[in-house]
């Protein structure tokens, strides 16, 4: 991904010449921009590749964002395949400046960046606010957004197909159909940007707040066996340990159901858990100052240890985790301490306050 990325910038630079096939250029030069913008196409389909793998091997939940997400690769698919045609000369020549290109880099810019932006704010709503959004809601502006937008620009393939150019104040009757077609298209997906922002307004009108981490999907089953640890814990530790007051509050049993993920017959599977990184076991919004300093991140597990990722060799045994047996704290600052064990058995997010030495 990050080679495709590094390429495509790359060349770039070298096929600006695509948006001139029809300004006077000679044949050769016209050959040599053709082959660059196609090879173009190649880390560019790396990355399709790499987000439709990154699914495969992942765990699908069909929640708003991944809606936007699935959206966003098969516009920006479309996008790129009509960006392919347009890289030859010869057929360039005939659609050039017809709504052909307009339906291209709409699907590649408009319609591809605006849905991975969807789907990136309904992913971190919560985080951001510490409120839930609707889920039926958000499906809905997604359908509204995605019919929409499409049956807006999708017809303008035929339009450019068929000869009409781009920016004229009117066209033939010929023309009128897929034209209508694109007008009823741009109401729906004006009326989908006002849901949008209905979705928001009902957001904080409603006040649902959101978890620690929303991210869980668990069946009631597993939540059950959750709380009958939970009471277990509480019953015999308490709730800051033993001999300290049995307090229960919402932040505590938060925590509990959402940040401790060890691996036993009261708690939820690591297969129920979705998100692992650092920010999804603070609160939401995660409160100001909520690390003096960045905190320092030791990742865990037999499968790196083959990589001798953070490890150290010892005396005894091969390899071990970098945080075994030693803290790296420098004096008189203050440190805080990240375990993030990514264990199949054990999912588990261990953190450790602040803390000042002396």
């Amino acid at each position: 991904m990050i080679a495709a990325m590094l390429m495509i910038g790359l060349i770039g630079f070298i096929v600006w010449a695509h948006h001139m096939y029809t300004s006077g250029i000679d044949t050769s030069t016209k050959a040599y921009f053709t082959a660059a913008t196609m090879v173009i196409a190649i880390p560019t389909g790396i990355k399709v590749f790499n987000w439709l793998a990154t699914m495969y091997g992942g765990s699908i939940w069909l929640y708003t964002p991944m809606y936007f997400a699935v959206g966003f690769v098969i516009l920006f698919t479309i996008g790129g395949i009509t960006g392919i045609v347009l890289a030859n000369a010869g057929i360039d020549t005939s659609i050039h400046d017809t709504y052909y290109v307009v339906a291209h880099f709409h699907y590649v810019l408009s319609m591809g960046a605006v849905f991975a932006i969807y789907g990136g704010f309904y992913y971190w709503w919560g985080k951001m606010t510490g409120l839930n959004y609707s889920e039926s809601l958000g499906q809905t502006h997604f359908w509204m957004t995605f019919v929409g937008v499409n049956l807006t620009f999708f017809p303008m393939h035929f339009l450019g197909s068929g000869g009409m150019p781009r920016r004229i104040p009117d066209y033939p009757d010929m023309y009128q159909f897929y034209n209508t077609l694109a007008t009823y298209g741009s109401f729906i997906s004006f009326f989908s940007l006002l849901f949008f922002f209905y979705v928001i307004y009902r957001s904080f009108i409603d006040q649902v707040k959101c978890p620690r981490n929303p991210w869980i999907f668990i069946d009631s089953r597993d939540l059950i066996d959750r709380m009958i640890g939970l009471v277990y814990y509480v019953e015999k530790y308490g709730v800051y340990g033993k001999n300290k007051p049995k307090e229960i509050t919402a932040d505590f049993i938060e925590k509990w159901l959402s940040v401790k993920y060890v691996t036993n017959r009261y708690i939820i599977s690591a297969e129920s858990i979705k998100t692992t990184t650092l920010e999804w076991t603070l609160t939401s919004p995660p409160a100001l100052h909520t690390f003096l300093v960045p905190p320092k991140i030791f990742t865990t597990g037999k499968h790196y240890k083959e990589y001798r990722w953070n490890a150290r060799m010892h005396t005894r045994r091969k390899f071990l985790p970098l945080y075994l047996g030693k803290l790296e704290l420098t004096k008189d600052r203050f440190c805080t301490t990240i375990y993030i064990t990514y264990n199949p058995l054990i999912t588990n997010h261990k953190i450790f306050g602040s803390k000042e030495l002396n």
